[in-house]
């Protein structure tokens, strides 16, 4: 079993109770933010700034790594791909990488709305993408994470029964009241029970 995670499809994960269990039961978590994104107060939030810094979450470059078969198999999807919703989201160069001339040509990204270096994809398909891109990078060794999410469809039966599970192992008090300081110390002295479950 992989003790660590990635988050998709956001680079600001939630302020949450479901953060908060994430942070506790992973050895690390990990977010998907362009190396461009990595310095940009406007772009984190204070919390994942806060993480980053205490070493709780730890970043994802897109552009280190090489995607051309996420970046095929997604191309022939994006093709097909027929929108249910105008619904539009922000996606980053650096996720798009050599897509971005043929999803232009397709009309599936353009930058009119956001400046360079985003682009505005619909939601769905966008979704898709950083599903795909997630579970794509995951099975990178130095990696080596399950995939996580709090955008979770409610047909994912698996996913749901582990967040189930967590729920009843780890009853937490109101987010708001827990530091970063203390889910340090608490790791750091119940590690072993952790990893154990």
């Amino acid at each position: 079993m992989k003790n660590n995670a990635l988050y998709y499809p956001y680079i600001n994960p939630p302020k949450s109770k479901w953060l908060l269990e994430k942070l506790l039961y992973w050895d690390s978590i990990s977010s998907i933010i362009p190396s461009q994104v990595e310095d940009s107060k406007d772009e984190l939030e204070p919390l994942t700034q806060n993480l980053i810094s205490a070493g709780l979450l730890k970043l994802v470059e897109p552009s280190k790594y090489d995607l051309s078969i996420f970046q095929s198999k997604f191309l022939k999807i994006a093709k097909k791909f027929t929108p249910r919703n105008t619904a539009k989201t922000r996606i980053h160069i650096e996720k798009i990488g050599n897509l971005s001339h043929e999803l232009t040509e397709l009309g599936l990204i353009d930058s009119k709305e956001f400046s360079y270096p985003w682009f505005k994809m619909n939601s769905e398909l966008a979704f898709i993408f950083m599903k795909m891109l997630a579970e794509e990078l995951s099975k990178i060794p130095d990696l080596n994470a399950t995939t996580i999410t709090d955008s979770l469809p409610q047909n994912i039966e698996k996913e749901r029964i582990r967040e189930d599970v967590l729920s009843f192992c780890m009853p937490l008090p109101n987010v708001d009241k827990i530091s970063i300081d203390k889910i340090l110390k608490f790791k750091e002295k119940h590690a072993p029970l952790i990893i154990r479950l």
